[in-house]
Parts: C-alpha cells; sequence; structure tokens
C-alpha cells in the first residue's frame, strides 16, 4: 500500500497548490485547462506552419519496443477548435519506421524529419501539405535518443544516440541534405559529447552518457554544445568537423534530462537534470544563463540564476515564451523512468528581466517520463503525454492526454482576459531585409520564436530572437537578422505591448524559398505582373518605380497601348503576355532615368522569368528573336536574349563587355539573372552562373530628355535612324519586344550572390509551374580530352596555348546543345550538328567559329582549332530542357584535376549608420581537398584571415569588401560584398 499513501500524498499538496492558486491573481500565475483526451500517448510533438501540432507515439498506442521495425501511431491536435483545441484521431504512418525516441527537425519547408528510434537506421519526413510521411534516406549509423539541429544553411546536424541501434558508443556525427541525404563527418567522434566524470557518475555508463545533446546554433554560425556532459563544446564543420572544448559549465555536473532553452540572442538557459539518466539519483535545483555570443573558440560565461528552482527536477520540460520568460513543467525528484512518484505537478517561471524564479499555477496530471511541452501560436503551451508504459513497470500510468497552460501575461489582475495587440505581417521574408508589419498602435517589443519539436525533455530548434523596429503610428519596420541567429524556417512573431500582453503570432517563414512580396531594401524595383488592366506596371517596393507600357504603330506614332494580354499564366499567378518580334516590336515597359535607379551604376542585379513562345522564331532568318528583358540606352545596357543564346552586355567607365552563354529554349521558363560587382559582370540561366568577364568602373548611365534614357523592359529604343534596319521590320523605332510571358522582375542596387540567385531560382521551381526545368538534378556530366589524350571528367580545363581540346557530355545519350563563350558565338547541337563534332561526338575548341574584327576576338588564328586567348571562358553544354553544365577553359599548363575552391562571402547587414559593425562569413565557401587560407579585404585599409570576421566601418562610403579563399593546392577565388556606410541623418 506504500504506492497508494505516495499518490495520495502527491495528489493532496497537488490539491493544497491549486488551492493557494485561486488565492492568487491569474495574471502571476496562469491558468491550466481541463485535460483533454488524445488516442495515443503524445510522446513527441512538433509545430506545423499551419498552427496546428503533430505528435506520436510509437508503433503502439500505449507502449514500445526496443528495436523494430513498423508503423507509428501520430495524431493532429488543433487548437483554434474550441476553447483549448481538439486532438483529432490517430493515424497509422505506412513508412515501416517506428519513430519513437528519434531525433527531432523542423525543416526550412516547415516538413518535420524524423531519424531513428525504435527503427534506429530510418528517416522519415512529415509532409504538412499532403498529411502524409515518407521515408527518406537510411543514416549511416543507426541510433536513437540522439541530438538534432537545424543548421544555419538549413541542413541537420546528429550525433550521440546509443539507446538505439546495438552496441553501445561510435555514435559518431552526420549531416543530411535535401540533396545528398546523410554524411558521416570522421573528424566528431561520439565521444566528444561525454567526459569519464560522467562515465562514473551514470551507473548505465555508454548507454546513456550521449543521450540527449543539447545542441544550438550559435550567432557566429558554428554549433554549441552545452550538455548534459558537464563539459561543453564548440562544433566546426569544416571539412570533415571537429570538435573543441569550451570549458566546464560553472561548478555543475553530468545533468541527465535537463533542458536547455535559448531566451534571447546567444543566452541559453540550463534547467535541473540529475546525475544519472534512472539511476534513482536525486533531481537537480540550479540553473545557469549560458552566454555564447563570444563565438567559436571562446569559453562562454556560465552564471547561475539569482535563486534556484523551487523545486529540483529531471525529466522536466522548458519552453520559451514570447516576451522571453521561461517555462519549465513537470519531472520527477529523483531519476527514474515509468513512474509518476516524486512527480512535479506546480509549474515555474524564469524571469530573465530579474533573473529570478517563480512558482505559478499547477497542473492536474504528472508529466514525468515520455511527456513534451510546446509553445502555440496562441501563446499558450501545449503539455502532454507521459507514461508509454513498458511490461516491466506495473507503476506506470500512461497519460492520453494533454492540458494547456495559459500564462500569466493573458489576464488582467481581476482575472479577466487581457486585450491582446493584433498584427499584420508577410506569410515570408528574407534575411537582413526590412519587413513592413502593421498592427494595434503602442507596440512595445517583436519577438521570433522558431517553430519547433520536442521528445524526451530535449527540444534543440525552439528559439527566441527579439527584433528591432521603428514605428510610425500603427506601420512598423522590423529588422530581420541573419541566418545565424534565424536558422531557415518557420517563425512565430509575436508583438508585446507596454504591459507585456503578447499577440496572437503570425506565422512567418524567413530564409529558404524567398516569395515574391519580400521585399529587402536594396531591392529597388519588383513587378509581379499580377494587374488586370490599364499600362501601368506597380513596383511593389516603396520606391514607387513603376513601369509604364507604351505602344507605337509601325510608322513609329504614339497610339494606345492595348496590343498586350493581363492575367496570362505566369510562374507564380499572373503573368504580362506580349506578341513583339525582333525588329517587329510595338509595345515596350518604360521608367523614365530617376535617381533612385540610378543607385545601380556600383553594383545590380537584374532577374525575371521568361517564357519565349515558339513563335518567336524569325521566319526570315530561322532563329529566335532577340529579345531585350531589361536595357537602358542600348547598346549601353542589355540583358536578354539574343537568338537561343542568354546575354548581358553593358559599357562602363572602364570599358565595355559582352557576355554570351548557354541555350534558352522556347515554350520552357527560364530564370535569367545577371550581375555587376564593379570588378566582374556575370550571367545566370535557372540559378547556374554560365558566363562571367572581368571589368571596372562604374555603369554609364544617360540622363537626359531623349527617349534612350529610359529604363526598358521588353525591349529597347532604337539607336539607329535609318529605318526599318531589316527589309522585313517596321519603322516603329521599338525593337527586342518578348514574344511570350514575362514574371516576377527584380532589380536589386547590389549584386547577389550565386546562393542567392539559386534561391530565387528554387523558389520558382517549387511552385510546380508547368515548364519550369529541374536543374538542381540529371545535369549533364562534362568531359574533355587534350591533344590525343585520354577522356577526363571534369568542368576546369587549363591546356597550353596551340593544343587540341575536346569536349563531350559523358554517358549522356539525349541532345543537348553546346556554345562557346565568343561574341555572338556558334550554338551546336549534339545531334542535329553532327557534322560539326568529331567522330567521337566531341566538340573541338575554337572550330567552326566566326572570323571578324572585334577587340577580344580579332585574331586572325580564330577558327583553326588550335586554342588560344580567344577561347578563354565559359563553355555550356545545356539540356534541350534548359539545364546548364559549364565547362571553364583557360590557357596554362595541363589540368591536374584539382577543383578550385569556391569563396562564398555573406554579411549580417549590407547598409547602415556610422559607424556600422557588420559580421561577415566565409564558412559556406567550398574545396574538394579543403581550404587552407581564408583573407578578407574590407575596403578601408583593414584585413582579416578569420573564417567569420567582424568588423566595424567608421568612415562613410561605398566598401567593396572581398573574400579570397585559397586551397591545399594554392588554386585561389574570390568573391564580393558591397557595404554601404551612411551618415546618421541620411
Amino acid at each position: 500500500m506504500q504506492f497508494n499513501r505516495k499518490i495520495l500524498f502527491c495528489l493532496s499538496i497537488s490539491t493544497l497548490f491549486l488551492q493557494l492558486s485561486f488565492a492568487q491573481s491569474l495574471n502571476q500565475i496562469g491558468e491550466w485547462s481541463d485535460p483533454i483526451p488524445f488516442g495515443i500517448v503524445p510522446v513527441a510533438v512538433a509545430n506545423l506552419p499551419d498552427g496546428r501540432l503533430i505528435c506520436w507515439s510509437s508503433q503502439f498506442r500505449d507502449t514500445f519496443r526496443d528495436a523494430a521495425d513498423g508503423s507509428t501511431f501520430t495524431e493532429i491536435f488543433d487548437p483554434s477548435i474550441g476553447l483549448n483545441g481538439m486532438a483529432l484521431g490517430e493515424t497509422v504512418t505506412q513508412t515501416n519506421h517506428d519513430m519513437f525516441c528519434p531525433g527531432i527537425n523542423n525543416l526550412p519547408d516547415g516538413r518535420i524529419l524524423s531519424a531513428g528510434g525504435t527503427t534506429s537506421q530510418k528517416t522519415s519526413i512529415y509532409d504538412w501539405r499532403t498529411n502524409s510521411w515518407s521515408a527518406v534516406n537510411d543514416m549511416n549509423i543507426p541510433r536513437g535518443y540522439q541530438g538534432n539541429v537545424t543548421l544555419a544553411n538549413g541542413s541537420v546536424f546528429t550525433v550521440g544516440g546509443s539507446w538505439g541501434g546495438g552496441a553501445y558508443g561510435n555514435r559518431d556525427a552526420e549531416i543530411w541534405t535535401e540533396n545528398s541525404g546523410w554524411s558521416l563527418l570522421s573528424g566528431i567522434k561520439g565521444s566528444d559529447f561525454f567526459t569519464n566524470n560522467d562515465l562514473l557518475k551514470d551507473s548505465q555508463g555508454l548507454y546513456r552518457v550521449d543521450n540527449h545533446a543539447w545542441l544550438w546554433v550559435a550567432p557566429d554560425a558554428s554549433i554549441f554544445h552545452a550538455g548534459p556532459s558537464e563539459q561543453m563544446n564548440w562544433i566546426d564543420l569544416q571539412g570533415n568537423g571537429s570538435v573543441s572544448s569550451a570549458g566546464l559549465r560553472a561548478n555543475d555536473t553530468y545533468s541527465m534530462k535537463g533542458t536547455t532553452v535559448m531566451f534571447d540572442i546567444g543566452k541559453l538557459l540550463k534547467v535541473g537534470g540529475s546525475e544519472s539518466y534512472s539511476s534513482l539519483t536525486p533531481a537537480k535545483s540550479n540553473s545557469f544563463v549560458i552566454d555564447i555570443n563570444g563565438g567559436f573558440g571562446t569559453i562562454p560565461s556560465v552564471t547561475s540564476t539569482s535563486n534556484n528552482l523551487f523545486f529540483s527536477r529531471t525529466m522536466h520540460n522548458s519552453t520559451v515564451l514570447p516576451d522571453g520568460s521561461v517555462l519549465v513543467t513537470g519531472g520527477l525528484d529523483h531519476a527514474e523512468v515509468f513512474t509518476d512518484n516524486g512527480a512535479r505537478l506546480t509549474s515555474e517561471l524564469y524571469n530573465p528581466e530579474t533573473n529570478l524564479w517563480s512558482t505559478v499555477a499547477g497542473m492536474a496530471t504528472p508529466r514525468t517520463y515520455h511527456s513534451v511541452a510546446i509553445l502555440m501560436p496562441n501563446g499558450k503551451v501545449f503539455v502532454g503525454g507521459g507514461g508509454l508504459c513498458t511490461y516491466f513497470s506495473d507503476d506506470c500510468q500512461n497519460h492520453f492526454n494533454a492540458e494547456i497552460y495559459s500564462p500569466p501575461y493573458l489576464f488582467n489582475s481581476d482575472n479577466s482576459l487581457a486585450v491582446r495587440p493584433t498584427i499584420t505581417a508577410p506569410e515570408a521574408v528574407n534575411y537582413n531585409s526590412l519587413v513592413n508589419v502593421t498592427g494595434t498602435a503602442g507596440i512595445q517589443e517583436f519577438s521570433l520564436i522558431r517553430l519547433s519539436s520536442a521528445t524526451h525533455s530535449t527540444n534543440n530548434e525552439q528559439r527566441r530572437i527579439p527584433v528591432d523596429f521603428t514605428s510610425v503610428d500603427s506601420n512598423y519596420s522590423l529588422s530581420i537578422p541573419n541566418e545565424n541567429l534565424l536558422p531557415p524556417g518557420y517563425y512565430m512573431l509575436f508583438a508585446l505591448n507596454a504591459n507585456g500582453v503578447p499577440s496572437e503570432a503570425e506565422i512567418m517563414k524567413i530564409g529558404e524559398n524567398v516569395t515574391s512580396n519580400i521585399l529587402p531594401d536594396d531591392l529597388l524595383v519588383s513587378l509581379n505582373f499580377d494587374e488586370n488592366s490599364g499600362i501601368l506596371v506597380n513596383d511593389e517596393t516603396i520606391n514607387n518605380n513603376d513601369f509604364v507600357i507604351k505602344e507605337r504603330t509601325d510608322e513609329g506614332q504614339p497610339t494606345v497601348a492595348n496590343d498586350h494580354t493581363w492575367g496570362g499564366n505566369g510562374v507564380y499567378e499572373k503573368g504580362l503576355e506580349l506578341d513583339g518580334k525582333y525588329h517587329s516590336s510595338n509595345s515596350i515597359l518604360e521608367l523614365p532615368y530617376n535617381q533612385n535607379i540610378a543607385q545601380i551604376q556600383n553594383g545590380i542585379t537584374v532577374m525575371a522569368w521568361v517564357y519565349r513562345d515558339g513563335s518567336s522564331v524569325v521566319p526570315q532568318t530561322g532563329k529566335p528573336a532577340n529579345v531585350a528583358i531589361f536595357a537602358h540606352n542600348y547598346p549601353a545596357m542589355f540583358t536578354g536574349f539574343h537568338n537561343s543564346l542568354l546575354k548581358w552586355s553593358f559599357a562602363t567607365s572602364g570599358g565595355f563587355t559582352d557576355c554570351y552563354g548557354g541555350y534558352a529554349p522556347l515554350n520552357q521558363w527560364v530564370h535569367l539573372a545577371v550581375t555587376y560587382d564593379g570588378q566582374t559582370a556575370r550571367l545566370y540561366s535557372n540559378g547556374i552562373e554560365i558566363c562571367n568577364s572581368p571589368l571596372t568602373g562604374t555603369m554609364l548611365l544617360r540622363n537626359d530628355s531623349n527617349v534612350r534614357s529610359n529604363f526598358t523592359i521588353s525591349g529597347f529604343y532604337e539607336h539607329r535612324t535609318n529605318l526599318p534596319v531589316v527589309p522585313y521590320g517596321n519603322k516603329s523605332g521599338i525593337t527586342d519586344e518578348l514574344d511570350g510571358r514575362i514574371d516576377d522582375f527584380k532589380l536589386f542596387k547590389r549584386p547577389l550572390s550565386a546562393n542567392e540567385i539559386k534561391q530565387y531560382y528554387n523558389v520558382g521551381l517549387s511552385t510546380n509551374t508547368p515548364g519550369i526545368a529541374n536543374c538542381n538534378e540529371g545535369l549533364i556530366i562534362p568531359e574533355y580530352k587534350i591533344n590525343n589524350g585520354d577522356w577526363i571528367q571534369g568542368n576546369r580545363i587549363s591546356a597550353p596555348l596551340g593544343s587540341r581540346v575536346y569536349i563531350r557530355a559523358k554517358n549522356y545519350n539525349d541532345s543537348y546543345f553546346i556554345t562557346t563563350p565568343q561574341y555572338d558565338g556558334p550554338t551546336f547541337n549534339s545531334i542535329n550538328d553532327s557534322n560539326r563534332l568529331t567522330a567521337e561526338g566531341a566538340y573541338q575548341l575554337d572550330t567552326f567559329v566566326q572570323k571578324f574584327d572585334y577587340y577580344r576576338w580579332g585574331n586572325p588564328d580564330r577558327g583553326n582549332g588550335l586554342v588560344d586567348d580567344s577561347n578563354v571562358g565559359q563553355f555550356v553544354l545545356t539540356t534541350v530542357d534548359g539545364c546548364p553544365t559549364v565547362i571553364n577553359f583557360k590557357i596554362g599548363a595541363i589540368s591536374d584535376n584539382n577543383e578550385p575552391p569556391n569563396a562564398v562571402a555573406n554579411a549580417s547587414t549590407f547598409t547602415g549608420n556610422s559607424p556600422l559593425t557588420v559580421n561577415f562569413t566565409g564558412s559556406n565557401s567550398t574545396d574538394d581537398d579543403g581550404i587552407d587560407n581564408y583573407s578578407w579585404n574590407f575596403g578601408d585599409g583593414s584585413v582579416s584571415s578569420l573564417i567569420n570576421p567582424q568588423h566595424t566601418f567608421t568612415t562613410i562610403g561605398t566598401y567593396n569588401v572581398v573574400l579570397s579563399v585559397t586551397d591545399t593546392d594554392g588554386s585561389i577565388d574570390t568573391d564580393n560584398l558591397t557595404i554601404d556606410v551612411k551618415s546618421e541623418n541620411s
């Protein structure tokens, strides 16, 4: 009867606290709902972007197996039904994966990744849009009870987990990406995450000490390991990865089944735990704030909270709230599984302003081993589960229910509900951007809390990041920080009024798959072509750079513009349809020169989705018509299509360049993008760079009363006066109009990186719009041969002057196109133009190219098949649906097959008032053999050799920041960023 007396004692204590609760105001202690029934014991839980929760147990509703294949019982909880929400009934997954005790991640697109557990090698992903689970790549190392975390680039890191997968130990780290699945990180061992002292503390040894790692993305993009080990660590993912000690967690010891949560930028709250998993050791009442803002390699400050928990606990849950406070629920007073004896019913609340704990209202149901807690968009906390009992746990109680906690901030002092502020925000936003939010006047604080997931007292996904903002009346401009603070995914945006009352959250997608309504402050023009009538194309930015459709007759007289069609099928919703053709054009979109647009002189990105109809072929030439997507004072600036080639040409104070490349098919959507950073012009097709050309100087812009000073879309104003230019043309004075559709035109005042451009392409691809080629898979693999040598797979060719060089697609049976880097160079089809290829189906460089007097290609030996400087550049092999593979050729020593590095620079911000402190990162740079050296030149006389340096610009001006990376073979690549430092009053 001893057990029953304990239960009666716990219930008496619970009743006492409930009675005390009624004596206190709800705006001091909050309020719990009645238990809400479930069909399963919810042992795992995850937020979904639609505001609901998905919960699951195992292949059973109420128990589990240590190792087995099988299905999993899941159940959706909808908080919008009724007063406190409703569980919608259990369903069974079909991936043959028992997902009890996995590592869980909230992926950038809102899907839920569940890895390992009872079926210890498998990985399954839940898609909230289709309500379905699917199997993906198995892990290399079977595991369960591991720690997972989503990284700043959207990939998944996992380590530990000896509970699952057989013999204990050796649960080394792996990383998962959408494209590559799971890859081992041989430099990061499972044994790096516990100490000998930890092993001595826990009698179950290796079986337990690598369980439930607390992993956090730090503000410098490295990974911080906070515990449960006594030793903290920094994790570097460069190369094969490495681990370095971050010191001990003050005087704290091994704290299995404790918790950590990020409640502010770089600040973690560690709470409780015990010195064993389940060996009856006492629970801890201590708590610490760990500050990891110093970054990789530093020893973080670890400070005790001003008071300890009122109730020691292990197997509890910690949940960060919109105001930065942390709610701790459930747990036990000692380390034991499958029991409610010693359950902690009273909850506690940590206040970061005072650094103090206070007790709040108590639950009705014990939430001990196998319980969960998670914040919901309504600002309330879901707490459920506990149990999932095994056959050997006679005293265990299964809790087929959940309770909802309403925190004190939802109540007035008279126990009535507080009036909550309201906000309206975009559905998706980008990093380092300003976002417009409307809402109740007087909002004092905004915070972003990442959608997260929890099981077994572990939630490495939840993080609260306060957001800087400015306001005018009910309009708020929020500064969205970078991906290190906000790993890509869905976030709850909360607004708090002067009384600390939070709004209901607006759920926002941040980072991945930038959508058409994202308006970063360096975006000068954004056109989505969603108009239904008229001649005005509205700019979505605050710059009011609206374009106007103009039309001329064949004789060049202005006329009513009606030769265009609104409502055509676009990539996102609608697109603008035009029907011009080269020298038979009549319509054009124009914007007069203005000082806002003139900001492109020092840096530019232009991009658009373009669909050229099959009727674009000019009968008299048999080739597709040229199309200007964006032009100014032609030929001073042109981006668009030259026959089937893509083209980017413009003049600067330092010269002129023509970038031709690739193959743009008709009757297909093509994502065209171009950039210039003051040093290099770059041309992209479907997210892939296909041409680059060196050039310096500022872009030459025309500002006078001539119509050619206008900026134009879908054509340009003819600079030649003897019209028609060709016998079959007209005399409108407009040429190179589009015959097809255009959507999502954007003009930036800075050069976007290759990764950013790829991201915009991937957004369009994700719409599943017909006619968009998936250029992320199935690309051509190139190979080359120099003279009579062997065929070598690769896309970097260096050959001596006068060599014979051959290129082709490797083991590719379908038709493809070959283009050269020469001015207006030829395009060969691998099947139809086989007479231009060798007997081996290869193209010999410097054959069948025109000879003419042009500054870059005036070599009299051009066309003799012996390579010279006129052949240097990018040769492109393109599939028939428009997916390019680039071969880079240069004159030099014969290639040794070393792949040069790829420098990728990024910054926390690109503009701001002086003094401007910027966090730079080169950690996304890559090389096949590893990067040996990083070199930053900040453009103000300062340099750095750190991977992720911080630099403060103290003088007003525009700075060209250059990152140079050198690989172990001495090859160098560079990337550039432009930083604009303004005066405080600008």
